[in-house]
């Protein structure tokens, strides 16, 4: 038995320094406020470890994947059209988006009334920031929670998460101060995400959205932007009043 509790000592005290050493890594790569982009334009050849999904946790993942992989009711689908002239199609639709939330926390959306050239515009300056020299992008990193109106980082959850995605994101903080588009870099200053966020997620009972009124007043939380190269244009809000636009 002696062995047997000396083995698992030695293997908890390797598991222990494996988280170590995992989050000195991560450390390491926040500070650099690089991003994956910046390893990419250093010319690494080969992966970081923190972006490795290890076995344990590779099992969990996959265990997730496998119950979000049940058959399960179609995606629901949101239809904005004549939101705008209807008043009890409104709140039905406003209804529908709460539900969608709630319970799948997220949805496809239809007939928004936003030009292609628009949603193109979105990608191209979410790319023409990322695409910056990094002296530039640096003065915006930050993972910290509000006051800081727009933010540039790696993952969001960098530290806390299962797992390190490839990626790099920006964020738009808009509540509870209204945000002034000059805060943004003039290279991603762009209306239709704002429109879009205010349209779908805000909703307060004490304020009917899709209203000239309250879009004026940009009166959302917050809109993240993924930098992922080659997936498509999806439109997801994970929790109450903060939107995520994944390109």
């Amino acid at each position: 038995m002696s062995g047997l509790t000396t083995d698992l000592t030695i293997a908890a005290a390797t598991i222990e320094a494996q988280k170590h050493d995992r989050r000195s890594e991560l450390k390491a790569f926040d500070e650099t406020k690089a991003g994956v982009k910046g390893l990419v334009d250093a010319g690494i050849t080969k992966v970081p470890r923190i972006f490795i999904n290890r076995h344990n946790q590779s099992a969990d993942i996959n265990s997730a994947a496998d119950a979000a992989n049940e058959p399960r009711s179609s995606v629901p689908v949101i239809d904005l059209r004549g939101v705008g002239e209807d008043a009890a199609l409104r709140r039905k639709v406003v209804a529908e988006v709460g539900r969608a939330r709630e319970e799948w926390g997220f949805f496809q959306v239809i007939n928004h009334g936003i030009p292609l050239s628009l949603l193109s515009e979105m990608i191209n300056g979410r790319r023409r920031f990322h695409e910056q020299d990094l002296q530039v992008k640096k003065q915006y990193y930050s993972r910290d929670v509000p006051p800081t109106k727009f933010k540039y980082m790696s993952n969001f959850d960098l530290c806390e998460g299962l797992v390190t995605n490839w990626r790099d994101t920006i964020a738009v903080v808009t509540a509870p101060r209204r945000l002034d588009p000059h805060e943004m870099p003039e290279v991603c200053r762009y209306n239709a995400v704002f429109f879009l966020a205010i349209s779908l997620l805000t909703t307060p009972a004490s304020r009917s959205p899709f209203t000239p009124a309250f879009v004026s007043s940009k009166a959302f939380s917050s809109v993240i932007l993924s930098y992922c190269d080659g997936a498509t244009s999806a439109a997801v809000p994970i929790s109450s009043g903060l939107f995520v636009l994944s390109f």
